[in-house]
């Protein structure tokens, strides 16, 4: 339920995302999705494209050396809101940077709207090691010059986690960079009951969380740290369920009916994703596919 905010922030000492994912084992990005249904076009200006730059992720290859192994498919700066996303696509698959720019652009939107309003979720119900708790999650834009985003292909592992069944990540040092594996495949299990659940929304699905996770500041009272990473997981993902099942095609109703039924499992942290807000999921545009170029 999103409620009016009122701030409460601690100030205690940082822990990195990626040391959280490697406590965790958390499977965050290992998601599944569906196919689309039109509904109305992202708001395009906000984003700009640049071309070609010899320049592009030279930070990220000092950062991840490793990476300097893989051949370079495309590469591309995307300026959105004053923030600098360096793009390198180090798959086997060619992508539409548009459709990049377009989610990107749709989370900064998403959490800016929360923020003027003064929303915020509360009592949102987790477990973990099989003992309920509750956070009250607050989301804000997070502000930075530069980001990252590498594509890797399926069978790439994203460096330094050792952990081959994630399929995206992002981390905050040196500065925030998004892996991501493409495609992502829709599970089976899932077209069984949202039949327009495919492929190219599946991958739009997982680039979703991952935008979310570099794009959303998301806080708890009820956390010991400024950022808390529990509650990130819980609202991102849930943000990557509502915009693949609106690509989908289903109803507020529907989408509602079916995250009840789905239970997230991040090692032990254990809960069923957000609701989809009425207003806020109307406002979900349809995205572009992810490989229309």
């Amino acid at each position: 339920m999103l409620s009016r905010r009122v701030e409460s922030e601690n100030d205690y000492s940082r822990l990195s995302r990626r040391e959280f994912l490697r406590l965790l084992g958390a499977t965050v990005g290992a998601v599944i999705i569906s196919s689309c249904t039109p509904k109305k076009s992202p708001e395009n200006g906000s984003e700009s494209l640049e071309g070609h730059d010899t320049t592009i992720g030279l930070d990220i290859y000092e950062a991840f050396p490793e990476l300097r192994k893989l051949d370079q498919r495309q590469s591309k700066v995307i300026e959105i809101k004053g923030t600098r996303l360096e793009t390198l696509n180090l798959s086997d698959r060619d992508v539409n940077f548009q459709a990049i720019a377009e989610v990107y652009s749709y989370v900064n939107r998403l959490a800016s709207q929360i923020e003027e309003n003064g929303w915020y979720y509360k009592n949102v119900n987790y477990s973990y090691n099989n003992q309920p708790h509750r956070l009250d999650i607050h989301i804000r834009p997070s502000i930075a010059e530069k980001r990252g985003l590498v594509l890797l292909s399926a069978d790439q592992e994203i460096p330094e986690l050792n952990m081959p069944d994630v399929r995206g990540a992002t981390i905050y040092s040196p500065f925030e960079i998004t892996f991501l594996r493409i495609p992502v495949s829709a599970n089976p299990e899932i077209v069984k009951l949202v039949p327009n659940y495919n492929n190219e929304v599946a991958s739009i699905h997982g680039l979703m969380v991952e935008v979310c996770q570099a794009s959303v500041y998301v806080s708890s009272p009820q956390d010991t740290i400024p950022r808390s990473f529990i509650a990130q997981e819980i609202f991102c993902n849930s943000l990557g369920w509502h915009v693949a099942l609106a690509q989908a095609g289903l109803s507020v109703d529907q989408a509602r009916s079916f995250i009840a039924s789905i239970q997230s499992d991040a090692a032990g942290i254990v809960f069923n994703p957000i609701p989809p807000h009425p207003e806020l999921y109307s406002q979900i545009p349809k995205f572009r596919n992810l490989f229309d170029r």
